[in-house]
């Protein structure tokens, strides 16, 4: 009889495992989508927006190395938005604005902000775009900004 105890011990030990292991692995293999809104777990996270663009010189060449920011008035938007890199060497840059802050009234789904630029003692270029949001879970609408000129 203990053998019997002890066999059963054993399986339910080794199954218990197999299914720790095998969920493990799942793990490991699921790659996060960075296209998706994600919840970020801070008070207020109504979703995101990816806003994108170029930046070259007057000849039309890519510049990189620039820093790119993007911002929203909150007083208008109900909100704080802003986000800020520098461009790759293809002039392109990619920004991902949380929003935080919903304010009665104001539009869920878009928000007006600024993208403006600068290049060492160059006054900032910029020019304003209507972003596009969506909410946590779903794919991050893209707002395409034109092409700025340094």
């Amino acid at each position: 009889m203990p053998e019997i105890v002890l066999m059963r011990f054993r399986f339910v030990v080794a199954a218990c495992v197999s299914a720790f292991l095998l969920g493990c692995a799942a793990s490991l293999t699921e790659a996060e989508d960075s296209s998706i809104c994600q919840q970020t777990y801070e008070f207020g996270n109504y979703g995101c927006g990816d806003v994108e663009g170029r930046i070259v010189n007057p000849a039309g060449a890519p510049v990189q190395g620039v820093r790119v920011n993007v911002s929203g008035d909150a007083s208008a938007n109900g909100q704080s938005l802003s986000a800020n890199g520098v461009t790759g060497n293809d002039g392109r840059y990619a920004l991902r604005l949380t929003r935080y802050v919903l304010l009665s009234g104001t539009s869920r789904d878009s928000a007006t902000v600024s993208v403006w630029t600068g290049v060492g003692a160059r006054p900032a270029l910029s020019t304003i775009v209507v972003a596009q949001f969506s909410d946590v879970g779903a794919r991050a609408k893209v707002t395409s900004v034109p092409t700025i000129t340094l």
